[in-house]
């Protein structure tokens, strides 16, 4: 009854955070659709799109790593209160290197960069190894079960990114330097978490050698699964750039695309808040794994579809009634986009909210390969039909690519765990 109450709890906290998440979202696209044009918009999510992608390359997997070891901690790991500064040291390596990599590689080719969003590129790269410190701090938290503390730092990313949005847009700054608020935002956030973790003594020992070996092994092999998750997200407005669409209509469908990654992320709210309890209900020294599992997800596949199916119309209107209250109807020509991607996340919500299953059981290059498989298809269906119907096609496309992985996570699920999803 304990665990149930922490659970709801835990999951309330999320679903706040997410509000709040999405609250900050809202707030700095229309931040930007005031001060600036639909042009800047443009600009400004393509390069927050190269930002995640080269986040998730300088975080290297490790947070995931602790989050499955940390919520094993508590249970059979006597040195566990060594992981998170172990994590630290890996994530210091992984994102030093990484900011070393693409800091040369703009250095050799910042000449040749096509586009307003790769020449301002290099605004993000200070903000990488702060990215990478924060989401290990993050990662240790949820694996805690420590979900209010998650669900309130979580919320902070969004809305810290939109106050200085507004101080950078009152201070009349050039569109382009709007991805300077990724960095004063990690600042900040590092600050705050370091300081929390550290009063709550959640800071154990010394890093160990043996730890961040495995932190960084199981790392290397989540990678691939997790880079390819954050890309599928970003697939579709990268598939716009590439294929030469104006930054305009970029601008007009990356609007409509915080609304379906606000709609997602209600659904990942799930995700994290039950991997720590996939990772205990397939622990091997129990006998009853299967019934165990099958009573979990009955319980809560009855969440997943209510909100699969109540939240996308609640979407679609918001987007709407948002449009018209701004007095910028011009929007409204991606809300095609929009819907079709609804429906599709509402058809696959019980695949979503397990998406991490394989991972919390042990079999993180599995999932990076249901991950990849995904990617792939949504890569080649943009490609396909951008160029047949524009923006709708880049909704299309993402819609499908859901379609896609649902059907690969199954099978490998069934494959792997001898269970039904």
């Amino acid at each position: 009854m304990k665990k149930t109450e922490k659970f709801a709890d835990g999951l309330v906290w999320n679903y706040v955070s997410t509000l709040f998440l999405a609250a900050g979202g809202f707030l700095f696209s229309i931040i930007i659709a005031v001060f600036y044009d639909e042009e800047v918009l443009g600009v400004f999510n393509q390069i927050f799109a190269y930002y995640i992608l080269l986040s998730q390359l300088a975080v290297f997997g490790v947070h995931l790593a602790l989050t499955r070891y940390s919520a094993l901690a508590t249970e059979n790991l006597a040195d566990g209160s060594r992981l998170l500064l172990s994590a630290l040291c890996s994530a210091a390596v992984t994102s030093t290197l990484t900011l070393f990599v693409m800091g040369t590689i703009y250095s050799l080719l910042r000449n040749h960069m096509p586009g307003t969003a790769l020449s301002y590129i290099w605004l993000v790269f200070p903000a990488l190894p702060l990215f990478s410190f924060n989401k290990v701090m993050l990662g240790y938290l949820n694996g805690l079960a420590k979900m209010k503390a998650y669900a309130v730092f979580q919320a902070a990313r969004n809305v810290l990114i939109a106050i200085f949005i507004i101080i950078i847009a009152l201070m009349h700054g050039p569109g382009e330097y709007l991805a300077v608020s990724f960095f004063l935002t990690e600042l900040v956030l590092f600050v705050v978490m370091l300081g929390y973790l550290a009063h709550h003594q959640l800071v154990g020992l010394g890093p160990t050698r043996r730890w961040i070996k495995e932190l960084l092994q199981f790392g290397f092999w989540i990678l691939p699964g997790n880079f390819v998750l954050e890309l599928n997200s970003k697939v579709d407005i990268l598939c716009l750039s590439v294929l030469g669409i104006s930054d305009g209509l970029i601008g007009y469908y990356s609007f409509a695309a915080l609304f379906m990654e606000g709609l997602y992320q209600m659904l990942v709210v799930i995700r994290r808040s039950i991997n720590p309890q996939l990772t205990c209900c397939f622990d091997k020294a129990r006998t009853d794994i299967k019934e165990r599992f099958a009573k979990y997800r009955k319980g809560i596949t009855k969440l997943i579809y209510f909100i699969g199916v109540s939240a996308p119309a609640a979407v679609i209107a918001g987007y709407f009634a948002l449009c018209l209250m701004i007095n910028r109807k011009d929007y409204l020509m991606a809300i095609g986009a929009l819907s079709v991607v609804a429906v599709s996340i509402a058809l696959t919500a019980k695949y979503i909210a397990f998406g991490n299953l394989l991972a919390q059981t042990g079999a993180p290059a599995k999932e990076s390969l249901v991950n990849i498989i995904s990617v792939c298809s949504n890569i080649i269906l943009n490609l396909i039909f951008i160029s047949i119907w524009g923006i709708f096609g880049a909704g299309f496309a993402t819609a499908c690519s859901y379609i896609v992985y649902a059907v690969v996570l199954k099978q490998f699920v069934k494959h792997e765990l001898k269970v039904d999803l």
